[in-house]
């Protein structure tokens, strides 16, 4: 059957677009994945495709609810336990199993039904021939003579109609069955009793049984919705430890390769040439501001100084001219000491000046020492970047401690591993290598699996997408004899290339990159360490 048929999320846009097959539209069954990173339901498609383990994982992680919700079913749960639930559910509609009955009920309601069908098959009470219910009172029977028996007692032929056979009755005599006249009005009295106790007894336990069934339903219901609420809470405390698990595996892959460079004897990180250039002018010119706020905090320093003996001055002018002015306002002035008054009045007015000059000069070299020191802030921070990634459209990942990543990939503590970002140019397409250690989908378990990722970048709106550019994968041989590639180009259709609408597109690649018994070669895993390259043809990609 093409996909989840009749499934309804409770959500609509849990739904993305990776979700739908292609072919039936529906939601994805078993999801396959071509070399072209299309994806199809197992049963859309006869053609050489991968298991899709990724996307399996997030499709049976959609709510539903059931598809008899119409009929009255209120189950709600994952897409994982849909199918298992339809199968049983009691809403179900289902044909009656009865010969020329063309009646659709419930699955609840057909033992009910099976009670009160017209087409049930029923014993003749006189001649005990099986037949159809509405079938007894057809004349073509009666025709038979099914009806007609000798008297007992009078011995003539008399209709069965008008006796009544007391079966499983107190008065049953040792030889069988009693046949007793309706002119009996005492035994006929007795008999009605009998039939109206056993009828007074029956309905009470079926009223026991149904109050037993409503209670034993509603346990059933109770306990359907504390299964799925414990699923809810089991699967939110899964992806929780997952992302504890990337977060730590992040933090070991760079506490380890600040050890490896901290280690006497480490090896140098592999970087082209234009990165070292890069690397040199940034280092100079990092010197020379380190030489311009050197040569700025010296004349800090001398202004300084010379304000502090300007400072001095002006005190000793200012103790100098109150003197003059307390002894003009006793003696009165002179005109040798009105011109000389006016001489230290001009001599006073210049150190001010002069004053209010440098201290401007002071603050217009700390806002330049601070623009200096966050423009090295911010070279230190590029540089950084420099080193980590590449803008080339090629990144060289190394892979150090590989064995106990393999490790973590079979026991599934961690099945993934992410590189760091690089870059098709500087404004270019921002990507990613995943790499599955222990295999995904059709590679699980036999094959290492590599897969490219579109990120989300900062000038995604200026590039032209779908992303259509051809993409090579290399596991690099250290003993330089023959490198494992595998080359593809990407599917225009597929959601994997098209503009990331969050952090990262849906992973598409390589599922059976290399076997695994390339982690045993030591040209491939030397000193426990592994290297793998990512190409991408930038040739004919325009950037911004």
């Amino acid at each position: 059957m093409p996909g989840y048929l009749g499934a309804k999320p409770l959500d609509p846009s849990s739904v993305k677009d990776g979700m739908m097959c292609v072919h039936c539209k529906e939601i994805l069954k078993d999801p396959l994945q071509t070399d072209d990173g299309i994806r199809l339901c197992r049963s859309c498609t006869t053609e050489i495709c991968y298991p899709d383990r990724a996307a399996q994982k997030d499709i049976i992680k959609i709510l539903v609810a059931c598809k008899y919700v119409d009929l009255g079913c209120t189950w709600q749960g994952f897409l994982k336990d849909w199918e298992l639930h339809s199968a049983g559910c009691i809403c179900k509609g289902v044909s009656c199993p009865h010969n020329g009955c063309s009646s659709m009920v419930a699955v609840r309601h057909l033992e009910g039904h099976k009670l009160v069908c017209p087409f049930r098959q029923d014993e003749c009470m006189h001649c005990k021939l099986q037949l159809q219910h509405n079938q007894l009172e057809i004349l073509d029977h009666k025709l038979n003579n099914c009806h007609i028996e000798e008297c007992r007692v009078c011995k003539q032929k008399v209709n069965r109609e008008t006796t009544m056979e007391l079966a499983s009755h107190p008065l049953k005599s040792e030889s069988g069955p009693l046949t007793v006249h309706l002119s009996d009005p005492q035994t006929t009295f007795r008999h009605m009793q009998t039939l109206s106790a056993r009828h007074d007894t029956l309905s009470k336990q079926v009223a026991q049984v149904k109050s037993t069934l409503g209670d034993v339903l509603n346990d059933i219901l109770r306990g359907d919705k504390s299964i799925t609420d414990l699923q809810a809470n089991h699967q939110q405390f899964r992806e929780l430890c997952e992302r504890l698990s990337l977060s730590m595996t992040s933090v070991e892959t760079q506490f380890q390769g600040l050890q490896q460079e901290l280690l006497p004897g480490a090896r140098q990180p592999v970087v082209d040439k234009n990165l070292l250039d890069r690397v040199r002018e940034l280092e100079k010119l990092v010197a020379e501001r380190d030489q311009v706020i050197k040569k700025q905090s010296q004349e800090f320093v001398e202004m300084k100084r010379v304000v502090e003996k300007l400072q001095a001055s002006c005190d000793r002018n200012t103790r100098h001219i109150r003197q003059r002015k307390h002894d003009g306002e006793t003696r009165g002035p002179t005109v040798g000491q009105d011109k000389h008054n006016e001489g230290n009045h001009g001599d006073d007015v210049a150190p001010l000046s002069r004053l209010v000059q440098l201290e401007r000069r002071v603050e217009d070299l700390s806002r330049q020492t601070t623009s200096t020191q966050v423009h090295v802030q911010e070279l230190e921070l590029q540089l950084q970047a420099s080193l980590a990634s590449t803008h080339n459209g090629a990144f060289l990942w190394r892979i150090p401690n590989i064995a106990r990543r393999r490790r973590d990939a079979v026991e599934e503590r961690i099945t993934s591993i992410y590189s760091p970002p690089f870059y098709t140019g500087r404004n270019g397409y921002k990507m990613c290598i995943r790499a599955y250690l222990n295999g995904d989908g059709q590679g699980y378990n036999t094959h290492l699996s590599l897969f490219f990722v579109i990120m989300k970048g900062e000038f995604d709106n200026l590039l032209k997408w779908p992303f259509e550019h051809k993409v090579s994968m290399i596991l690099v041989d250290q003993s330089h004899r023959k490198h494992v590639v595998q080359t593809f180009k990407p599917t225009p259709e597929s959601s994997s290339f098209q503009q990331p609408r969050s952090d990262m597109n849906v992973a598409s690649g390589c599922p059976q990159f290399s076997k695994l018994s390339i982690f045993n070669d030591d040209s491939y895993c030397k000193e426990d360490v592994m290297y793998i390259k990512c190409i991408v043809d930038t040739t004919k990609i325009f950037h911004p």
